[in-house]
């Protein structure tokens, strides 16, 4: 499956299906208040003055079909179809994750053999079965037959969630664990965290550093 980010906002855009060329899924996030977000987090964890969020994923004839709820950048309770996980690590094969120094690996819960792998600079899903990448976010990516093309400067190019599907897992469960593992690879390597409160420009310490694996600095 190929899924075309119709903007650079993971947590408020459609999902555009290549193959048809129209939205598979609709992605919106919106504040919500304490008592709203008690049907998601047990309402003893509940603080008055927290910052709530709920992220909804709908399919296009309008019903949802995942949940996402934040408390400030934390997640919180998610639910998946029918399913309610009471946090991220229910989302995954392993409540306990080994740091490597560039490498974030943990398994899914769907496969063992599955694994996303994260970088500084990417986020793949692993079969170590097979030992072939079975999903990969690219990001500011050009389309050029059926590989992709980075551009290496935000803004040029579009994002994509390319995957395989697999027979013990719905393909939204796979996005909502892209979209977590996205979260937890911009917190383990220190890069820029997502702005609740719009990706509509780019951080600057992020465009600093695709300028500089764009250009390469003049000799002295």
């Amino acid at each position: 499956m190929l899924l075309r980010f119709s903007t650079s906002d993971m947590l408020n855009c459609d999902l555009i299906d290549i193959a048809t060329g129209h939205p598979a899924y609709h992605i919106i996030t919106t504040p919500v208040t304490s008592l709203q977000i008690t049907s998601y987090i047990d309402h003893e964890l509940v603080s008055p003055c927290g910052e709530y969020r709920l992220t909804s994923i709908r399919h296009p004839d309008g019903f949802v079909v995942a949940t996402i709820s934040w408390e400030g950048r934390k997640p919180g309770p998610i639910s998946i179809l029918n399913e309610s996980l009471s946090g991220v690590h229910e989302l995954f094969g392993t409540s306990v994750v080994r740091f490597e120094p560039k490498t974030l690996a943990i398994p899914t819960r769907f496969d063992t053999e599955y694994i996303w792998t994260a970088t500084p600079h990417s986020l793949t899903l692993f079969d170590y079965d097979s030992e072939t990448t079975k999903g990969a976010f690219h990001r500011d990516s050009f389309r050029v037959g059926n590989k992709f093309v980075k551009s290496h400067v935000y803004g040029i190019g579009h994002d994509y969630l390319q995957f395989e599907p697999h027979c013990l897992a719905e393909p939204i469960e796979i996005i909502v664990s892209f979209i977590m593992m996205e979260f937890l690879r911009r917190s383990r390597f220190l890069l820029t965290p997502y702005n609740f409160h719009g990706q509509r420009f780019k951080p600057l310490v992020e465009m600093r550093d695709s300028l500089k694996q764009w250009f390469k600095p003049l000799p002295i």
